[in-house]
C-alpha cells in the first residue's frame, strides 16, 4: 500500500467524488433550465416531474455508488488491520525468542563462571 492509498488518495476515491459532483451539477443545471424555459405551466410541471424522477434515479444510483466505495474502503481497512495484527504478532514472537535466547545465554555464562 503506498502513501496515497493510506491517505485515501486513490483513483477510485477521486473518480467517485467527481461523478457525484457531476450528477449534482447536472441536476441543478437541468432544474434551472426548466424554470426559465418559455413554456406553458402544464408543460413545465410535466417536465419538472420527469426531471425530478430522473434525478431521483440518479441520486439512488449515486448513493449506491457511494455505498460501494464505502464498502471497498471498509474492506481495505479491515485487511490492513489484519495485516498489522499479523505483523505485530510476528514481531512479538520474534522479540520473545530473542529475550529467551538472551536469558539462556546469560544462564549459560553464569554456569560457566561458577564452574
Amino acid at each position: 500500500m503506498n502513501s496515497n492509498e493510506q491517505n485515501g488518495n486513490t483513483a477510485e476515491g477521486h473518480s467517485g467524488g467527481f461523478t457525484i459532483g457531476l450528477i449534482l451539477g447536472a441536476m441543478a443545471g437541468a432544474g434551472a433550465m426548466l424554470l426559465y424555459a418559455p413554456q406553458s405551466g402544464k408543460k413545465t410541471r410535466y417536465k419538472l416531474q420527469r426531471t425530478r424522477d430522473a434525478f431521483r434515479h440518479q441520486a439512488i444510483d449515486a448513493g449506491e455508488a457511494v455505498e460501494d466505495m464505502v464498502a471497498k474502503a471498509g474492506g481495505k481497512a479491515r485487511d490492513a488491520a489484519e495485516e498489522i495484527q499479523v505483523r505485530g504478532g510476528e514481531m512479538l514472537d520474534n522479540g520473545k525468542a530473542r529475550i529467551n535466547a538472551a536469558v539462556d545465554a546469560g544462564k549459560a555464562a553464569v554456569h560457566r563462571a561458577q564452574a
